[in-house]
């Protein structure tokens, strides 16, 4: 069996990793009055992921799942990143900084939200009806 790459410093370079501001700024050039001029304006960062923490250590996303179940400091730490996973995906598709499809689809497979519909079957219950024959009563 491999020995493991997983050092007491992984759940710090794993907060690091995902420790990145929503937004950046940047300058642009826009044309203004028959001139260029720079604006500053808001960006939105990359949403960061396990899978590309976990190749630039070395390692698979499984790897970081197995680090979880063994290590509870690196569990804590995953489940943080989670969580911050989930801030990019709600500010940045409430922001329509993201396709809406596609945050839709993230959002329902990286993190805990999920996709339901309600039915309301009141009305429905009410219209069955339930006919017992003599037959049936032996059931």
């Amino acid at each position: 069996m491999r020995p493991t790459d997983y050092t007491d410093e992984m759940p710090k370079k794993l907060m690091d990793h995902f420790n990145v501001p929503l937004y950046k700024e940047v300058i642009e050039d826009v044309a203004s009055g028959g001139r260029v001029v720079q604006v500053k304006k808001l960006k939105s960062n990359s949403m960061p992921t396990f899978e590309r923490f976990a190749v630039n250590i070395g390692v698979t996303h499984n790897t970081l799942r197995n680090w979880g179940l063994v290590h509870p400091e690196f569990l804590s730490a995953y489940t943080a990143c989670k969580d911050i996973q989930k801030e990019f995906i709600v500010e940045h598709g409430l922001n329509n900084n993201y396709n809406a499809g596609f945050a839709k689809f993230v959002a329902i497979n990286v993190t805990d939200f999920k996709d339901k519909v309600e039915y309301d079957l009141s009305d429905d219950l009410k219209k069955i009806s339930i006919n017992i024959d003599s037959d049936d009563s032996r059931l």
